[in-house]
């Protein structure tokens, strides 16, 4: 290797440093111009956005007022979605033998989603009432009697109202294909114990007799009846009858019977009262059922 080439400067490295050099004023004051450049910049950026900042703040207090008012009315989905009360059509207390009475309250539940699973009730009057709460339940939609039979009371029961202790509603999301339509009843007949006459003499109780057929699909553990004696607009009469394992394709013959005479109704009403909305009051099917007509 060369000596003299070893030791030759660098020309790139020399003009570089030369230009630096010479320019040296100039660089310098171009420095400055940046800086002062970059401070506008950020300055100017930051006061656009405080400026946009106080100039926005009370539009987004006002929009964030108007999030925090309840412009969804909470309330009044809530109120819409919740069931609607019991409606009380009439109420009667019905006076038997040996100081006890029957009370009876013709009750609507207004809600076609709604199932009173458990309603508790009582009847009161003026300066009285029972100790024991009756329980029963309203199918959706349902017109339906609630009872309150061979009740003892000291006194005479004069204008007598239905006082609900507890309801539990069920919102039932889809209705099952049943009614008590499905339920059908024939020859009711009332049987006068005035018309019958026993061996002692004495005269025999009046009973009512009728027919139900079960003409659904499904089995049921158990089926009430609930039979109200009507004679001019006037309840006069009031029973509940059971049935246990009431089978598809099935025709019983409940009858229920009065110790104490009862007028001749002119109109009888009889009310299924099965829950056919609880999964718990279905047997299973058999493989040998009645056909369904």
């Amino acid at each position: 290797m060369d000596m003299e080439e070893v030791g030759q400067p660098n020309p790139l490295k020399f003009r570089i440093f030369y230009y630096f050099a010479s320019h040296k004023v100039f660089l310098k004051r171009l420095g400055f111009f940046l800086i002062i450049l970059l401070s506008v910049y950020l300055y100017g950026y930051s006061a656009y956005h405080l400026t946009n900042y106080f100039l926005g703040s009370r539009e987004y207090e006002a929009m964030i007022r108007e999030l925090a008012r309840d412009s969804f009315k909470f309330h009044e989905y809530f109120e819409l979605h919740q069931p609607k009360p019991l409606i009380i059509l009439e109420t009667a207390a019905l006076p038997g033998v040996s100081g006890k009475y029957d009370f009876v309250a013709q009750v609507q539940n207004p809600n076609p989603k709604w199932l009173a699973r458990r309603v508790s009730y009582r009847f009161v009057w003026p300066g009285g009432t029972f100790e024991d709460d009756e329980e029963d339940f309203i199918l959706p939609g349902e017109e339906t009697y609630l009872l309150a039979l061979n009740k003892e009371v000291s006194g005479q029961v004069l204008s007598p109202k239905i006082e609900f202790v507890n309801i539990s509603w069920q919102r039932v999301k889809k209705l099952i294909e049943i009614s008590d339509k499905d339920f059908i009843i024939s020859d009711v007949e009332f049987i006068s114990g005035w018309d019958i006459t026993t061996l002692n003499g004495a005269k025999a109780p009046s009973r009512v007799k009728f027919k139900v057929r079960n003409n659904t699909f499904y089995n049921f553990w158990e089926a009430g009846f609930k039979v109200v004696l009507i004679r001019y607009q006037d309840v006069v009469g009031l029973h509940y009858g059971a049935a246990p394992q009431f089978k598809s394709g099935e025709t019983i013959s409940p009858e229920v019977i009065w110790l104490d005479e009862v007028p001749t109704p002119t109109e009888i009403k009889i009310e299924p009262a099965i829950d056919y909305l609880t999964s718990e009051n279905y047997m299973p099917r058999e493989s040998s059922e009645g056909e369904l007509k």
